[in-house]
């Protein structure tokens, strides 16, 4: 089991780092996000530092072997973006912001929603339904400023179930596949980590890595990748 307070503190210093630009932070907390599992987390901060020139310490090729190792959605992309950040060659996608966590929030839901090209951000459609944008206009048309996202929440489904079924308890792996069978799956699906608490932190590296990776994925099907 991962241990949650471990996992944050590698979380807090990678994000800095990417946002800031700050290799040699960055360097310094890939090895513990790999321990951790947090290997597209890490996608960003290794790009930075190969792309400043201050890859030194950085171990790229253990990074790259996890990645295609674990082979979710995504990873494979996040590969591809490490090599062409190390060799100077462009992927030929345009880069633009992008929160992943947003998207990957986005297109884990049935309807979709909007990717703001200028910020970064992504929206469900919920929201421009509430009227949050009403006085800009029809998204679907203003073409310039959003990207239409397709959600689908069978891919978040489907994460509960892969999760459940990589469960090292047998009482936990049988409890979290009896969850998610039939309506309320994912209210369920929470009330039995609740019970067994250790596998929070595991089960939130594992949905925000499936999550960030699709995201990942699905810009590269759009002709973009993320802004590091």
């Amino acid at each position: 089991m991962g241990d949650r307070d471990a996992t944050e503190a590698v979380r807090r210093r990678l994000q800095p780092a990417a946002l800031s630009g700050d290799p040699a932070a960055g360097v310094a907390a890939v090895p513990d996000a790999i321990d951790a599992g947090l290997l597209q987390a890490a996608v960003p901060v290794a790009i930075v530092a190969l792309r400043h020139g201050a890859s030194v310490g950085l171990d790229l090729h253990r990074l790259v072997d996890a990645l295609t190792a674990r082979g979710w959605d995504g990873d494979d992309v996040a590969v591809e973006a490490l090599h062409a950040a190390r060799s100077g060659t462009p992927t030929g996608r345009t880069e633009i912001p992008a929160d992943l966590e947003m998207l990957g929030d986005v297109l884990g839901q049935q309807l979709g929603g909007y990717l703001e090209l200028a910020t970064g951000d992504a929206w469900p459609a919920s929201v421009f339904e509430d009227g949050a944008f009403e006085d800009d206009g029809d998204p679907d048309e203003d073409t310039e400023r959003w990207l239409y996202v397709p959600g689908d929440s069978r891919d978040a489904w489907q994460d509960m179930a892969d999760f459940a079924a990589h469960a090292p308890d047998p009482h936990v792996r049988e409890l979290l596949q009896l969850a998610i069978e039939g309506r309320g799956a994912f209210n369920r699906f929470k009330s039995a980590l609740d019970r067994h608490p250790s596998y929070w932190c595991d089960w939130h590296v594992w949905s925000g890595e499936r999550a960030v990776g699709r995201a990942r994925s699905w810009l590269a099907s759009e002709g973009y990748d993320p802004l590091p």
